[in-house]
């Protein structure tokens, strides 16, 4: 019996590639050892994700969507430019 869907496996990946990237940066970010890091939902990373690249590219989309979450809520331009400060 297949198991179902897990609404959540793809914050999980992109949680657990973002903590691989923080530690050893970009070019460091090799899909095997995410997916060791990953555990039983090692096969999922490449059903989500084409490469490395693929999942760089939906970091980099989630810490830009962040930042103008952060800017948009700001009451003023100064305000906006020092959350993305503190953002980084």
């Amino acid at each position: 019996m297949p198991r179902p869907p897990n609404p959540d496996l793809e914050e999980q990946i992109l949680k657990a590639a973002r903590k691989l990237w923080k530690k050893e940066g970009a070019t460091r970010l090799p899909c095997a050892r995410l997916r060791k890091r990953q555990g039983p939902i090692r096969p999922a990373v490449y059903r989500r994700f084409r490469d490395r690249e693929d999942i760089l590219r939906a970091l980099l989309q989630r810490i830009r969507l962040g930042i103008c979450r952060r800017a948009e809520s700001a009451p003023s331009p100064e305000e906006a430019c020092e959350r993305y400060v503190d953002y980084g």
